[in-house]
């Protein structure tokens, strides 16, 4: 899976990817999209199909905002059946 990334918050932005399946977080993943490949390699479950809700944040993580989190600049939600 791959994804444009464009922003002129931060020259180093990530990308933080969250699957959920029936409403249950089942992968997290982060990649820095300054650097290297931009790919997400999504692992297939043992039994079933992949399938669920993904939600891609692009973040800085050079500016925390309130209570020290970090700072989301971005995010997009959108639909996996495989």
């Amino acid at each position: 899976m791959t994804f444009a990334v464009s922003t002129d918050a931060t020259a180093q932005p990530f990308v933080h990817l969250q699957c959920f399946q029936n409403g249950a977080l089942v992968l997290r993943s982060w990649q820095n999209w300054f650097y290297g490949d931009h790919i997400f390699y999504l692992a297939r479950p043992r039994s079933g199909r992949a399938r669920g809700r993904l939600q891609a944040l692009v973040e800085n993580w050079n500016s925390y905002g309130k209570n020290g989190k970090i700072n989301v600049l971005a995010s997009t939600s959108f639909h996996a059946n495989a």
